[in-house]
């Protein structure tokens, strides 16, 4: 897959993004609501099963300015028909820059129109407020709480709110 936006690529990882990806998967900051920080063998293991695969789960997100790995975008089917997930990690360096929110409504626009999905699923943690800005900046709606997890969807059946 590859999709642009104004200011972003994204695109399948390449093995030559191992650094890149070690550089935030393994910052403390970063990871701190996804999981503890990855060595670098997990972020080879979770690159390999993930990302270097014929059916990716995980893109990888660059910054067209300075051509660097921003971080990686989730988006893969869900346990539902016609239904996607969506999630984001971006390095440190990127946050505050809408980056998330640009990449996202880029998908949507894509699941609706090439992958003709019903719906976009995006979890969170309740402190995670960042995240939840940007979920709510998509007009997504919440469904309910699960493993203290919040659960939001996106209907791709409606025109995106910008």
């Amino acid at each position: 897959m590859r999709l642009e936006t104004e200011r972003l690529i994204l695109r399948n990882f390449q093995e030559t993004d191992l650094p890149a990806a070690q550089e935030y998967l393994s910052d403390p900051t970063v990871m701190r609501f996804v999981e503890p920080p990855f060595s670098p063998d997990k972020v080879r293991i979770f690159l390999e099963k993930y990302a270097l695969t014929s059916s990716p789960l995980v893109y990888a997100v660059i910054e067209k300015e300075s051509g660097h790995l921003a971080g990686h975008v989730i988006f893969h089917p869900y346990e539902q028909e016609d239904c996607y997930e969506l999630g984001w990690v971006l390095n440190r360096d990127f946050h505050g820059k809408g980056y998330a929110l640009e990449i996202s409504r880029s998908l949507i626009r894509f699941a609706a129109h090439r992958l003709h999905l019903r719906r976009i699923l995006l979890e969170a943690l309740p402190e995670n407020t960042a995240s939840l800005r940007v979920i709510r900046k998509l007009g997504a709606v919440f469904e309910k709480e699960t493993d203290g997890l919040l659960c939001f969807s996106i209907s791709c059946e409606k025109p995106l709110s910008e």
